[in-house]
This record gives C-alpha cells, structure tokens and sequence, in this order.
C-alpha cells in the first residue's frame, strides 16, 4: 500500500475540492463528495494509506486516494 504525508492528502484533497471540516489521531473528516450532505462530515480519508470511506450508507463509496482522484 503507497504511504502518504498528511501535507499530500490535505493538497490532493484541497485540489479537488473536498472540504475538511475535522481531523482525528489518523483521518482527516469531510463533507462527502459524493452525496448532497452539507451540514456534517460523512466521509473520511486517512492520513497514510489515502483510503477514503463514505459513512452514509446509501453512498458507500470507498476506495483509494487514486479511486477518489478517478471518479471526482
């Protein structure tokens, strides 16, 4: 699995728009992308692996930092 710094998942995801609104010890928190959820984060993306993670389950998306990148 290809490792990241948290300054290159923060500039990926500033490029493509995705709003952090929070961060935990390994993940940063974000307004999902993917669904019209504009009121709190639903979806993460860790720090060192660039896996991202919907929590809304009609969403589900999920993947890698490259997956996120392809689809947005």
């Amino acid at each position: 699995m290809q490792k990241y710094t948290k300054s290159d998942i923060r500039s990926i995801l500033h490029a493509l728009k995705v709003e952090v609104e929070s961060e935990t010890a390994k993940d940063f928190l974000c307004l999902c992308p993917f669904h019209n959820n504009r009121n709190t984060p639903s979806f993460e993306v860790n720090y060192y692996s660039g896996l991202f993670l919907s929590f809304n389950p009609a969403c589900g998306e999920r993947g890698t930092l490259n997956d996120l990148i392809c689809k947005l």
